[in-house]
C-alpha cells in the first residue's frame, strides 16, 4: 500500500509489474490516473499495465494497493 498527497503540478510517474494488478483509490480530491480523471470516492484498477501515473491533483489524497493478480 502507498499513499500520496497531490496538489498542483505534482505528478508521480511510477513503474508496474505488468503481471500484478494495481488498484487506485481517491479518498479527497481529484487526481488523473493513466490519463483518466477521477473524483472523491472513484477508483481504478489497472491490469497488465507497465505505468502508473498521478497527476493533475487537486488536493487529491490517494491510496495505491499492489496486488496479486487473481487466478484464471
Amino acid at each position: 500500500i502507498a499513499a500520496a498527497l497531490l496538489d498542483g503540478g505534482e505528478r508521480i510517474d511510477a513503474m508496474l509489474d505488468p503481471a500484478r494488478l494495481a488498484y487506485v483509490f481517491v479518498a479527497r480530491g481529484s487526481v488523473h490516473v493513466n490519463g483518466l480523471a477521477l473524483a472523491p470516492g472513484d477508483a481504478a484498477q489497472l491490469a497488465h499495465e507497465e505505468r502508473l501515473v498521478l497527476e493533475r491533483g487537486e488536493a487529491a489524497e490517494v491510496l495505491v494497493f499492489d496486488l496479486a493478480p487473481q487466478p484464471s
